[in-house]
C-alpha cells in the first residue's frame, strides 16, 4: 500500500512539473499592461487604458506580436485612443513587419515622435504618419476595445518573448517607456487631448507557488517512507 501511494505521488509529482511548465511558457508569452497617468504628459491626466501585448514565435523567422486594447477612460470624458508607439527590441533578429489585423482606419508607420516621451521605433495611428494626430479624432471610443496583429519576418525569432518588447525602451525626461498611447477628443476637459505611457503588470510568482508544492510533496514522501 505504501508503494502504491509513492508511485501516485511521482504521478502527481511529474503532473505539477508539467503543469508549471505549460503554464510558464504560456504566462512567458503574454504580458498584461495598464496606463500610467503618474507619467503622462498633462499634469491633468484623463486618458486611461488596459491591455495585454503577446508574442508568438512559430518558427525562426515568423512570428505575430498582438496588442489588445481597452480604452478605459471616463465615458463621460469621452474621447479616443488615436495611436500608439513601441520598439523594435532587436533589429538584427526582426527585419520585417506589416499590421495584418486591426479596427478600421489604423495603419502601421515606422519612426515617430512621441514628445515629451522622445521618439519610437513605431506608430500604430488612426490619423496619418503624426502621432499627434490631426482633424476629427477616431479610432479606439471610451469604453471600446481593439486587437492589432503584426506579423514579423526575420531570423532567431523564437529566442524572443515578450519581455523583449517591454525592455525596449526609449528615454526622456518623462522616463523610459516601452509603449505610450495617444488619446484626443475629450468632452469638457481640458486639455482635451492625453498621452500615456504603460505599466507593464507583474505575473503572480507561479515559480514560487510551483516550488511550495513540490516541497509539501516531499515532505509528505518522507512521512511516507517513514
Amino acid at each position: 500500500m505504501r508503494n502504491l501511494n509513492l508511485k501516485k505521488l511521482s504521478v502527481v509529482s511529474g503532473l505539477m512539473l508539467c503543469l508549471f511548465i505549460f503554464n510558464s511558457t504560456c504566462l512567458a508569452s503574454s504580458v498584461p499592461i495598464v496606463a500610467d497617468p503618474s507619467e503622462s504628459s498633462n499634469t491633468n491626466s484623463y486618458g486611461r487604458f488596459t491591455g495585454t501585448i503577446t508574442y508568438d514565435a512559430t518558427s525562426n523567422s515568423l512570428a505575430t506580436l498582438t496588442f489588445n486594447l481597452n480604452n478605459t477612460t471616463d465615458i463621460n470624458i469621452g474621447g479616443f485612443l488615436t495611436a500608439f508607439v513601441f520598439n523594435n527590441p532587436d533589429s538584427t533578429k526582426i527585419t520585417g513587419w506589416s499590421l495584418t489585423g486591426s479596427p478600421t482606419g489604423f495603419q502601421l508607420f515606422t519612426s515617430a515622435s512621441a514628445n515629451p516621451f522622445g521618439t519610437f521605433d513605431f506608430l500604430i495611428s488612426a490619423q496619418g504618419n503624426d502621432f499627434e494626430g490631426g482633424g476629427k479624432p477616431k479610432g479606439i471610443a471610451a469604453g471600446s476595445s481593439g486587437t492589432f496583429i503584426l506579423s514579423l519576418t526575420g531570423n532567431n525569432l523564437l529566442s524572443l518573448d515578450v519581455q523583449d518588447f517591454i525592455n525596449a525602451t526609449t528615454s526622456s525626461s518623462k522616463g523610459d517607456q516601452f509603449f505610450v498611447a495617444r488619446f484626443k477628443g475629450f468632452n469638457n476637459v481640458t486639455p482635451d487631448s492625453d498621452k500615456v505611457p504603460a505599466n507593464a503588470v507583474p505575473i503572480p510568482g507561479a515559480a514560487w507557488l510551483f516550488g511550495s508544492g513540490l516541497l509539501g510533496l516531499v515532505a509528505l514522501k518522507r512521512k511516507l517512507k517513514g
